[in-house]
């Protein structure tokens, strides 16, 4: 059993994968919060402008019995127009917002590194403050650093891993790669604990949160996408096969499984892609790569998704004078009928 452990193709414990996939520099993804598109209606506003905060609270439809939260990810603010303020294309995600700190003690913790303690915390929701101390509020906003041979001893930054109990850990640098941290600092860790997958396709929220000193029954709440995009945290097969494709594509998008790597390593509504170079294209384009993706429970992407897939993999990723385009998949429907035999007498 121990031999078996070794080795990531034959470890059946999930704390051997993640650390097999570590040495590849792998983090395994965790759970996604679905996210929903909505617009608001807000009457009897008295001031000239409305904001709506970060984290206001929208209440979804229940599903199998169950009423899930929505959180906005922005805050926004606009006029008001005869006693109305509309706000379009508000983005909501499923989670509860919540925030842990951590006191700096190197005697107590000498590799300050801080525990996450959901299981199905969403990172990409993390945000990461580090307070100078108790007596000095000011405070600094640090990263998740991709690319360690960019840092330096002052890079803002801080690192993700799994441990080996499934929980997330958050550690900074050591003074030479990334800026390290002083006793007494105070770590403030603000993220979304989400449900995942079980909270996709909900089409009704009602509002929640006062907001200016207005209540539910003042807002008007329309949908404009139903929630999509909630994933549940990878599973140990899944660490296992995309950890070593992970590590060849080295961050860089060259050939065409570079870019089925990154994509579906970094956008979790994306369930399987299909890539082919303009050369392969009819008619042939050069200079281009054309990228096809099935999500999960939509035929295609919406015009964000792929603006932000797009924008992924030009940024330090791919080839100067490749341009990915993205396309949407035709879909073809098969009905299968099923003529059997059988001998009644042997059944």
């Amino acid at each position: 059993m121990v031999a078996n452990e070794m080795f990531m193709d034959s470890a059946l414990q999930r704390s051997s994968v993640v650390s097999h996939a570590k040495l590849l520099n792998y983090t395994p993804k965790s759970a996604s919060a679905p996210q929903a598109t909505i617009n608001l209606t807000i009457n009897q506003v008295a001031t000239p402008t409305l904001t709506l905060p970060k984290y206001t609270s929208f209440m979804s439809e229940a599903v199998d019995g169950v009423n899930y939260t929505f959180v906005t990810t922005d805050s926004s603010t606009v006029a008001v127009s005869s006693n109305t303020a509309s706000f379009y294309d508000v983005t909501i995600k499923q989670g509860i917002p919540t925030t842990f700190s951590y006191v700096v003690n190197s005697n107590d913790n000498p590799t300050y590194k801080f525990r996450i303690p959901e299981k199905n915390v969403d990172t990409s929701t993390l945000l990461i403050n580090v307070q100078k101390s108790s007596i000095d509020s000011s405070y600094d906003t640090y990263t998740l650093s991709t690319n360690p041979l960019s840092l330096n001893s002052s890079s803002k930054v801080y690192f993700l891993q799994e441990s080996t109990d499934g929980y997330y850990e958050i550690y900074f640098g050591d003074g030479y790669v990334g800026q390290n941290l002083a006793n007494g600092n105070i770590v403030q860790v603000t993220y979304l604990d989400t449900v995942g997958s079980i909270a996709n396709n909900i089409q009704k929220y009602v509002f929640s949160d006062p907001v200016g000193g207005l209540f539910r029954s003042n807002v008007k709440v329309t949908v404009t996408q139903g929630s999509y995009g909630g994933t549940d945290k990878e599973d140990i097969e899944t660490i296992r096969f995309r950890a070593p494709y992970y590590h060849t594509a080295q961050n860089r998008a060259v050939n065409t499984s570079d870019y089925e790597t990154l994509i579906t390593k970094d956008f979790p509504n994306v369930e399987s892609v299909s890539v082919w170079g303009g050369e392969e294209n009819n008619p042939v384009v050069y200079g281009k790569v054309y990228v096809s993706l099935k999500t999960r429970g939509f035929y295609t992407l919406t015009d964000l998704e792929k603006a932000n897939i797009k924008n992924a993999l030009i940024k330090n990723r791919n080839v100067l004078t490749v341009i990915p385009e993205i396309v949407d998949p035709e879909y073809v429907f098969i009905l299968v009928s099923g003529k059997v035999t059988y001998n009644p007498t042997l059944t």
